[in-house]
């Protein structure tokens, strides 16, 4: 006779077969263990006895005929007086455009202000200043990057691998809307 309110016993063979595997992987643990069992042997203890004998003997030491040389005292590094070049672009979406008017207009002005000295020498550091009126920072900043991208197009000797930072700056009497203001750093000694 069966009882009314008992539940029936769950039997999934799933679930009785991940602890027939659990029991059998506890099983060969023991086994593991049991058979791994090493004896335990005394390491021999051996004993060191230094003993130290100094024999003083006399030896020429040999005179050096090495001559100091003397190293050049400049070091590489970029200059700490920047060229301060200001060019000045009448239009800037031609300018931005590539126009070949205005960038060889730009370019004359770079010949006329560059010095002689300056041009067999690397640039490690540009800072382009781009000149505009406060409503358009982004079109100041455009005008620096693109300053600097034809720098290094047409001079790549010179501004191959240059570091660079770019500025907006506020228009004034000595400075109109357009100019863009270079402050170059070049290396002491050409890396």
């Amino acid at each position: 006779m069966s009882m009314p309110n008992q539940k029936p016993r769950f039997r999934d063979t799933t679930s009785l077969a991940g602890w027939l595997f659990a029991d059998l992987f506890l099983g060969l643990i023991i086994v593991f263990l049991a058979s791994s069992q090493v004896e335990k042997r005394s390491l021999p203890i051996f004993t060191l006895t230094p003993t130290l004998t100094l024999t003083p003997t006399s030896t020429a030491m040999p005179i050096s005929k090495y001559t100091p040389t003397i190293l050049p005292t400049d070091t590489i590094g970029l200059d700490l007086e920047p060229l301060i070049i200001n060019v000045y672009v009448d239009n800037i979406p031609s300018f931005l455009d590539d126009n070949p008017a205005y960038i060889s207009g730009f370019l004359a002005q770079l010949e006329k202000k560059f010095p002689v000295e300056y041009k067999k020498r690397r640039a490690g550091l540009v800072i382009a200043l781009g000149y505009h009126s406060s409503g358009n920072i982004y079109l100041a900043r455009r005008l620096a990057i693109h300053a600097i991208d034809v720098l290094q197009s047409y001079y790549p000797n010179m501004f191959s691998s240059v570091v660079e930072k770019t500025y907006w700056w506020e228009p004034d009497v000595n400075n109109p809307v357009g100019t863009i203001k270079f402050e170059i750093y070049f290396f002491r000694n050409n890396p």
